[in-house]
């Protein structure tokens, strides 16, 4: 019994860890899928009556997140292959 308790405790910290990160993350999907702030107000929680999924839509175009998702994606692109660049270059002068 000892041995299922001493794998059991880290895999239990480890799922409360993970349900931590991802609530607020569903939490804000569930927002978004909602009519309006009355139903957020009234039923913060809680799946919503009616899906709306043309907010997305409109926080996509209105708020411009193409952009800001293409401007991401390209400096981790650069980023990634400055320091692979980097990294092999350091590599290539520390092995000689």
């Amino acid at each position: 019994m000892g041995q299922v308790l001493k794998r059991a405790v880290p895999h239990a910290v480890l799922l409360a860890y993970v349900a931590a990160v991802l609530f607020p993350f569903v939490f804000v999907v569930f927002s978004l899928l909602k009519g309006s702030n009355v139903d957020i107000a009234t039923n913060p929680f809680g799946l919503p009556k009616e899906w709306h999924l043309e907010n997305y839509v409109e926080a996509w175009v209105k708020a411009k997140i193409g952009v800001y998702f293409f401007n991401s994606v390209y400096l981790s692109f650069t980023s990634a292959l400055a320091g692979a660049l980097l990294a092999a270059a350091t590599a290539f002068a520390l092995s000689g």
